[in-house]
């Protein structure tokens, strides 16, 4: 809820997730492992929730080192559990920080494990976010035509299960294309309409994102007064 919120940092938040975790370790012993089973199971899922919110805030704020610790500390839990949904999500979110420091064959290899992890369908969030990863690792590599399958795949999966940070991302992605072949108004469309899904449930940190890229298009385009305003919102 800190975290939601905005109030915390990430020294608090992996404060709180190691205490939740001692409770946890606390009451299986209390109960011993075949009485707490499931209740253990669920338990350990909201305490690896909390080291994965760690690793999100520490992205934000340009501690990546330490967000990848939290993630892969969560990559372990969720591997312990047998939980298929925790290891694709925590694939993908290092896929995510390796993109980060530019280690695109890392990356890479991390959004197709966490595909292929997930390919029952049963977590197409999950493989919204791996598909847009992997899209931007390749973009990166120049590969346009691959990179919009991809995007244009994830944003198909975040609009049909209502998914707006996720179809946001995609649309950035998209955007991104755009933008580095050269069509600038066709970038423009799609970061405002990502932004407008930043928008609507509230996710100030990709909204600023997305008004920094308009932001940078104004600039090239030759409209100093408006770059300034988006960059001075984002």
């Amino acid at each position: 809820a800190l975290l939601r919120r905005g109030r915390a940092d990430v020294e608090t938040t992996a404060a709180l997730a190691i205490v939740a975790r001692r409770v946890r370790d606390q009451v299986e012993q209390h109960l011993g492992r075949r009485l707490f089973g499931a209740a253990a199971a669920r338990v350990t899922v909201e305490v690896d929730g909390h080291q994965g919110d760690a690793a999100i805030l520490a992205r934000r704020q340009g501690a990546r080192a330490v967000a990848e610790a939290r993630q892969e500390e969560a990559l372990a839990l969720h591997r312990a559990l047998g939980d298929e949904r925790g290891v694709a999500a925590s694939l993908s979110n290092l896929a995510l920080l390796a993109l980060d420091r530019g280690d695109l064959p890392r990356a890479m290899a991390l959004a197709e494990e966490a595909l292929l992890v997930c390919e029952d369908g049963k977590s197409p969030h999950v493989s919204g976010f791996a598909l847009n990863n992997l899209g931007r690792a390749v973009l990166l590599q120049g590969d346009h035509e691959r990179a919009t399958r991809l995007a244009e795949e994830s944003l198909s999966i975040f609009r049909e299960i209502g998914h707006e940070a996720g179809a946001a991302q995609a649309l950035e992605t998209l955007g991104d294309v755009a933008r580095d072949r050269g069509d600038w108004q066709q970038a423009a469309a799609r970061y405002e309409e990502a932004l407008a899904r930043w928008r609507r449930p509230g996710h100030r940190y990709g909204a600023a994102e997305t008004l920094v890229k308009l932001g940078d298009l104004a600039w090239r385009d030759d409209r100093p007064d408006q770059a300034a305003t988006l960059l001075d919102e984002g």
